[in-house]
């Protein structure tokens, strides 16, 4: 029989934690400002607490610009995709200040995030700055929290989900 060290059994724990909070994250499914991947919206919604009017066939979107409050934060923009009414895409577009904030409101709603890792992110002219990004996995999509860097004081929300995206077609051939 093999014995186990204190060190060990705590790693393994903590192994054992972080597989079943992943596991547990990839069943449960997203949801955003009352809005889900399942639930078709009706032709004239809310979102943000703005009207919006929603294709029932075919894409459509609702964007929001103003503020919208999500835990203490503030997103400056929001824009909201549907595919036959049923979400398929959120983007919330805010101010860096807001970072903190933002990920500990998603933290208390979803949990801690799958994992966090740092991208780089250049522009134009050639400046590169750290892309701190935070992914918290669902079963029918992966939601993105993204801060620029301070120098470009940009910080943003993505969801995208894996259900009712529209059928790819061939684009046309006609030149």
């Amino acid at each position: 029989m093999v014995r186990l060290g204190v060190g060990m059994k705590a790693l393994l724990l903590i192994a054992a934690l972080i597989t079943s909070n992943t596991a547990y994250a990839q069943t449960r499914s997203f949801d955003f400002l009352g809005f889900n991947t399942s639930t078709p919206v009706a032709a004239e919604t809310r979102v943000a607490g703005r009207k919006c009017k929603v294709a029932q066939v075919g894409l459509g979107e609702c964007w929001i610009v103003g503020s919208v409050p999500v835990g203490t934060a503030r997103l400056i923009s929001l824009k909201v995709r549907f595919n036959n009414a049923r979400m398929i895409y959120v983007k919330g577009s805010t101010i860096s200040a807001y970072h903190s904030s933002l990920s500990e409101a998603l933290e208390a709603k979803y949990g801690a995030p799958s994992k966090t890792e740092t991208r780089k992110w250049q522009n134009r002219a050639g400046a590169a700055f750290d892309n701190v990004v935070q992914v918290w996995l669902f079963s029918d999509g992966a939601l993105e929290l993204r801060s620029m860097g301070d120098t470009t004081r940009e910080c943003e929300l993505v969801f995208v989900s894996n259900q009712n995206l529209p059928d790819r077609q061939a684009p046309p051939i006609n030149f």
